[in-house]
């Protein structure tokens, strides 16, 4: 079953200030900045919800972090995750921002996977900057997409009537903003730490495992799911825009399941 996409956004007239975006390089010299990182997980689940995190941290609390094992939320278990999360509160400010699977369906009808990042990236950064008052030297941003892409992406966001605020500071993008700076891998512990949360709260509020990824485990058990709750729920606990969708509907026809 192909998934069809619907028009763009529906514009809505808005000025707002261009956004500045560069490719981090030693001139920036961030080691010794006041920085707010960005970092998201969820992106290549199906059965999840996509978290985004953005963590300020002033330079004086850099070295702290680093001793705590502040490191990518990829390279530390689950486990560890949860136990470190409460250690770096301390040292941080962070806004978690999310979309759940319905609300990810919602929005990529109008939006592609890397428009919802930044859509998220977006929300939590200004609520750092506004509601938190923080005053960052830069922004740092895993490079998900272009210079030319991340500032398309903004102007469309800005232009949409989707509830956004400017970004008042320059962003930077790194392809591996994890080891360029230490905010950016405590937005991934943050986003992760969230996300753990929240799946446990799915699984404990529908009676299931839900496996991360897309493989065939995942399929199989999103067809379970169908068979116990109908193929039209599959709307609220997975990304359908995904592949994997294809082949649950696949396996649902087969098995006469509507």
């Amino acid at each position: 079953m192909a998934i069809k996409r619907t028009k763009k956004f529906d514009f809505s007239k808005k000025n707002f200030k261009p956004l500045k975006v560069s490719q981090l390089n030693q001139e920036h010299n961030i080691k010794n900045k006041n920085m707010i990182g960005c970092d998201e997980t969820g992106v290549g689940d199906y059965l999840t919800p996509l978290v985004a995190a953005a963590v300020y941290i002033d330079n004086e609390n850099v070295d702290q972090l680093i001793k705590l094992g502040v490191k990518d939320s990829k390279k530390i278990s689950d486990e560890k995750i949860i136990e470190l999360f409460p250690k770096i509160q301390q040292f941080i400010k962070y806004r978690v921002n999310h979309l759940t699977q319905k609300g990810y369906n919602n929005l990529s009808k109008y939006m592609n996977a890397h428009e919802l990042k930044m859509f998220l990236h977006l929300k939590c950064i200004t609520e750092l900057e506004k509601r938190d008052n923080i005053d960052e030297d830069y922004i740092l941003l895993d490079a998900f997409a272009s210079v030319d892409n991340i500032v398309k992406y903004y102007e469309n966001l800005m232009k949409s009537r989707l509830k956004t605020n400017e970004i008042s500071k320059e962003i930077l993008l790194s392809e591996n903003g994890e080891e360029a700076h230490v905010s950016v891998a405590a937005a991934s512990i943050v986003a992760r730490y969230y996300f753990l949360n929240m799946m446990k709260e799915q699984e404990e509020e529908i009676g299931m495992k839900f496996p991360l990824g897309t493989n065939s485990k995942v399929e199989e058990v999103a067809i379970n799911f169908c068979e116990k709750f109908g193929r039209k729920a599959l709307y609220e606990i997975a990304k359908i825009s995904f592949k994997t969708t294809e082949k649950v509907y696949t396996a649902l026809d087969e098995r006469g399941i509507k």
